[in-house]
């Protein structure tokens, strides 16, 4: 059977009903989580497949959820879906670095719902079964030089002029917390005014899994670079309330989620020339953190209780990430030092 006529956002719509569908019949429902990977997973496909054929955008309204994937999908056609666009963007996957747990997942994805369209006719064939999974990543979590993150500092600094959702002291104040704190995304989002306690010695309040908080000590450097960002905000807002979010994104100010976050992470990342991590692209930051608080002086108990982690077995894979296994200070790690060197710059 020949595929249908290619409609106005067809491929957007028909993804929107396979998850529909999925939802409906699994036994176990589809997570918010898995259905966020699908969109971010097809989404990437499509923008890649139609930056490669030079097509326009398609405004998706900004009202619907994930409307930037939805868009890049609304971009392609059924046809798009062969085994040349496949082969080509999962070769560039490869060149780019890209892991293969990411390569993987996205292929996953790719098999879903090409299985679907087939399925129901929108589609003669599945590009995807001459295709093997790639194998499952073996070794330990990447963390970022001191080099890469002067990188990552220096593209958050100097933007594209064209950007709309970069903000130099914003970004720079998030980065200094993820790779300053070791932070989880989740924990960033949720910093409020009255979380910093700026009196000495300073303080962050974060609220972790299970909804326990724990208190983080603050370097000066750290504080002086939220400092910028939250003077600029109250110049613009006014006086800011204790239980105002710190982070909001730009355009029309709304909390950030994970995934919108980790897509501002990602152009950090490619401004810096790093190819992108996995799915989570700001936790790449905790494990900078981490590796780095072993290699200036932490214990691996102190580590545990920076980081909020239940069980010490899980602190444990940074020893064997650490560079060469010491002990030295939180106040100390590379994130520290380059936010010193630019206040005295």
């Amino acid at each position: 059977m020949a595929p249908a006529a290619t409609k106005k956002n067809e491929v957007a719509d028909l993804f929107q009903r396979w998850v529909l569908e999925k939802r409906a019949r699994s036994s176990r429902g589809l997570s918010a989580r898995s259905e966020a990977g699908y969109r971010t997973d097809i989404g990437t496909f499509a923008r890649r497949v139609a930056d490669a054929e030079g097509r326009p955008t398609v405004q998706i309204d900004p009202d619907v959820p994930n409307a930037v994937n939805l868009g890049h999908m609304a971009r392609i056609r059924i046809s798009d879906f062969n085994e040349d666009n496949l082969l080509k963007v999962m070769s560039d996957l490869v060149a780019e670095g890209y892991r293969n747990a990411s390569r993987a997942r996205m292929l996953s994805a790719l098999r879903g719902f090409c299985g679907w369209l087939v399925k129901s006719h929108h589609l003669d064939r599945d590009p995807t079964l001459g295709f093997e999974t790639p194998s499952k990543d073996k070794g330990l979590p990447v963390a970022l030089t001191t080099d890469e993150l002067q990188r990552v500092v220096t593209a958050i600094l100097h933007p594209p002029v064209a950007s709309r959702v970069l903000w130099p002291s914003r970004d720079l104040a998030m980065l200094s917390i993820l790779a300053g704190c070791g932070v989880r995304a989740s924990e960033l989002l949720g910093i409020r005014v009255g979380d910093f306690r700026w009196e000495d010695p300073p303080r962050l309040r974060v609220t972790g899994k299970g909804n326990k908080t724990r208190s983080l000590p603050l370097s000066p450097e750290v504080l002086n670079v939220v400092d910028d960002y939250l003077t600029e905000r109250e110049a613009a807002e006014g006086p800011l309330r204790p239980d105002a979010v710190v982070f909001l994104r730009t355009g029309e100010p709304r909390p950030f989620t994970v995934t919108s976050l980790d897509y501002v992470v990602e152009l950090w990342l490619r401004g810096a020339g790093i190819a992108p991590p996995d799915q989570e692209k700001a936790h790449l930051f905790r494990h900078t953190y981490a590796v780095g608080v072993l290699d200036n002086g932490g214990t691996i108990a102190e580590l545990q209780a920076l980081l909020g982690h239940e069980s010490i077995a899980t602190t444990s894979i940074y020893l064997r990430m650490s560079a060469e296994g010491l002990h030295h200070t939180a106040g100390s790690t590379p994130m520290h030092r380059l936010l010193a060197s630019r206040s005295s710059a």
